[in-house]
């Protein structure tokens, strides 16, 4: 499934190919389509975005998360992103282990993506 926003209409549009492999197209509202307005002049928008946690595994180093945790929130992000790998094996405790830490982001919103590993 391929989806994006449309700047101009503030429309979203997905597409995804039919068991025939043809495309298929289907236009929805877009819910954040202020996003894709021009902000007003000298304001910001701040995105920050963490990826590949890997909790549980061998080579996760907790200081290291924190770190960046502590250095997002200092950033005060309108937005976290935060894309797959949340852990190593899928394990409940590694998601248990993800939740505590990405719980520690005091950003209001936040938009989390499983990765292959998950």
């Amino acid at each position: 499934m391929l989806s994006f926003l449309r700047k101009d209409t503030g429309k979203a549009r997905a597409r995804a190919k039919t068991p025939e492999g043809s495309l298929r197209s289907q236009n929805h509202a877009a819910p954040y389509a202020w996003l894709m307005s021009e902000p007003a002049e000298g304001t910001t928008f701040t995105i920050a975005h963490l990826s590949d946690l890997h909790c549980g595994g061998q080579y996760f180093v907790p200081g290291l998360l924190e770190r960046a945790i502590s250095e997002i929130n200092d950033l005060k992000p309108d937005i976290v992103v935060c894309s797959g790998d949340l852990t190593t094996f899928g394990f409940k405790h590694e998601y248990e282990e993800a939740r505590r830490y990405l719980d520690k982001v005091t950003c209001e919103s936040m938009v989390v993506i499983p990765g292959n590993h998950d």
